[in-house]
């Protein structure tokens, strides 16, 4: 009777692993081209409010520009985190450049520019795509 529980026993864990290890088993992916792929990270990724960065006045427009995308980040990193920080990422992006200076200072023209974005979380590649 002993040896008849122990072999019912054993038979039962056997099973339940068998059937534990099936449903964890991974599906196989259908193929898909790389716009798809992209259109369902686009759908899939998490995206915030917009936030608003204003940049120091600088000599020409570039410098400007990036005085902007630095105060968004600092405000970005601030309120929403790191995760949130890369504005590659970032969707809806719009600037807005202008002249400052009434003069001109030493021959050169003063700019400031604003961006607003909306900071999304990047999303997970994988390592077969660097390749």
């Amino acid at each position: 009777m002993y040896r008849y529980f122990i072999f019912l026993l054993a038979m039962v864990m056997a099973t339940n692993t068998f059937a534990a290890g099936d449903k964890h088993r991974s599906k196989p992916r259908e193929q898909s081209s790389a716009s798809e792929r992209r259109a369902d990270r686009e759908r899939s990724r998490t995206c915030l409010d917009r936030v608003r960065g204003l940049g120091t006045q600088w000599i020409g427009e570039q410098g400007a520009l990036d005085a902007a995308k630095k105060d968004w980040m600092e405000r970005v990193r601030y309120y929403h985190g790191e995760t949130f920080l890369d504005l590659s990422h970032a969707a809806d992006f719009v600037k807005r450049c202008g002249r400052v200076s009434i003069g001109e200072v030493a021959g050169q023209v003063l700019y400031r520019c604003e961006i607003e974005a909306r900071p999304c979380k990047g999303s997970f590649e994988s390592l077969d795509a660097q390749k």
